[in-house]
């Protein structure tokens, strides 16, 4: 894998790389090479659940109903 700046793995970063590559800080040809790159790691994966929790306006937490 090439990278521009091999010292900021950060241009890799998922929420901001259509971002770094509007503005050139990454190349698409290096975005796909990274990502072809990781390993598949589904067989080590977990299955959980999850209850969701709100914030009433007056800051208390309440439980939402499933």
């Amino acid at each position: 894998m090439v990278m521009k700046d091999a010292r900021d793995e950060s241009v890799f970063d998922v929420r901001i790389v259509e971002r770094n590559i509007r503005e050139g800080r990454l190349s698409k040809e290096e975005w796909e090479q990274f990502l072809a790159s990781l390993e598949d790691s589904a067989s080590e994966a977990m299955e959980t659940s999850t209850q969701m929790l709100a914030v009433a306006p007056s800051g208390a937490i309440k439980r939402t109903k499933s």
